[in-house]
């Protein structure tokens, strides 16, 4: 299977928004899930910053100062207890949305006794976090009138995992189906 595809790690991305639009930093060494955070914020309309651990996450929130930062409890250099802990040192105003995978994440929270905006579990609620940051008062920017649509459009990608014991016949269809512009996963079997 390809690797995940690439991107500018730390780049501020933003989908064409006028105004003011709080920045986020989102916080994970799984890249596919750092794309969808990445994907999905940035189309509801925030800037979106993304580190892949524990110590780059420290260098965006120095560098760029988010007001929000998604952030995984299991990375490596540098887990999530000890990252939120430097951030809260640097700036206690950052709010702080724990997303993991680990069991009892509210319980490892409290018992480090750090404040955060909320704790979800994975697969993660994209629209319950998009809530929790609302509350927070964090909101995105109104977009730009006639300049989303297509800033929008280029962001969102067509993704088509394709399954397929055979491989010729695996190989054909992900040709075929990257012709017409999606991005193609194969697998042999689920």
């Amino acid at each position: 299977m390809p690797p995940c595809v690439p991107f500018a790690k730390g780049r501020v991305r933003n989908a064409g928004m006028q105004g003011h639009s709080p920045t986020i930093l989102c916080v994970d060494d799984d890249l596919n899930l750092l794309e969808v955070l990445l994907e999905f914020f940035t189309l509801q309309g925030f800037q979106v910053l993304t580190a892949a651990n524990g110590l780059e996450a420290l260098i965006q929130v120095r560098r760029h100062r988010p007001r929000a930062v998604l952030l995984d409890l299991e990375m490596p250099r540098l887990g999530g207890l000890d990252t939120m802990r430097r951030i809260k040192q640097f700036d206690p105003k950052i709010t702080i949305v724990v997303i993991s995978g680990l069991p009892d994440l509210l319980e490892k929270v409290q018992a480090a006794g750090l404040n955060v905006g909320g704790v979800f579990a994975k697969p993660v609620d994209l629209a319950a976090i998009a809530a929790t940051l609302g509350r927070a008062g964090i909101t995105p920017g109104k977009p730009a009138p006639g300049r989303l649509s297509g800033e929008v459009r280029s962001l969102i990608r067509k993704r088509v995992l394709v399954v397929d014991n055979d491989r010729e016949i695996r190989e054909g269809l992900a040709g075929y189906l990257q012709g017409k512009g999606f991005e193609t996963l194969r697998t042999a079997g689920g």
